[in-house]
């Protein structure tokens, strides 16, 4: 298809009016979202402090022993990841650390016995009741 002179033109006057134009620019501190995910992260950069100073724990530890705890029954660490929107190497890592302190166990997943599920100890369960109230 050949162009013609008055396409050539039709262009060219479209590209001159798009370089008039300010060009917009995206604003992340005006960009709810970004906005919301920085709320986020300094409230749960706040609520650190209690249970870092108190007990050790860190973000990814806290969010592991908060989904358990809140749950009656034991889940995957999958679950956990996905549940929190955290990465499940991180994940992985603080549930290392908790099966290490005795915090929270593995159970057996009757449905798949290739897969174990987490659970709260005893030790664990009483953490999270005494953490809990005072975050709320």
């Amino acid at each position: 298809m050949a162009r013609t002179s008055s396409d050539i033109a039709l262009k060219a006057r479209a590209a001159d009016e798009a370089s008039a134009r300010p060009k917009l620019r995206l604003d992340l501190f005006k960009f709810v979202p970004f906005r919301l995910n920085r709320l986020a992260a300094e409230v749960s950069s706040a609520l650190s402090v209690e249970y870092q100073e108190r007990n050790g724990l860190d973000i990814p530890a806290w969010r592991v022993i908060a989904t358990l705890g809140f749950r009656n029954d034991a889940c995957s660490a999958q679950y956990i990841s996905q549940c929190t929107r955290t990465h499940k190497s991180t994940i992985s890592r603080a549930v290392t650390a908790l099966l290490s302190d005795g915090l929270i166990e593995r159970v057996e997943n009757e449905a798949d016995r290739r897969e174990f599920r987490l659970q709260l100890t005893k030790k664990g369960r009483a953490l999270y009741e005494e953490l809990f109230p005072q975050l709320l």
